[in-house]
């Protein structure tokens, strides 16, 4: 991980490294994907009146 935090491929990585690497960054996404999905049903339910 550099400073902010934010996780890069590295060039020396192995095949096993770099499809662990995918699969954390496929889980954040999808724990994203579900938070915004979440946040933008709740905008939805609101503007309903």
């Amino acid at each position: 991980m550099d400073a902010e935090g934010n996780m890069h491929v590295v060039a020396g990585m192995t095949e096993e490294e770099r499809r662990r690497f995918d699969e954390a960054i496929a889980c954040e996404l999808v724990e994203l994907n579900e938070t915004e999905y979440k946040r933008l049903l709740g905008v939805q339910k609101g503007s309903t009146s």
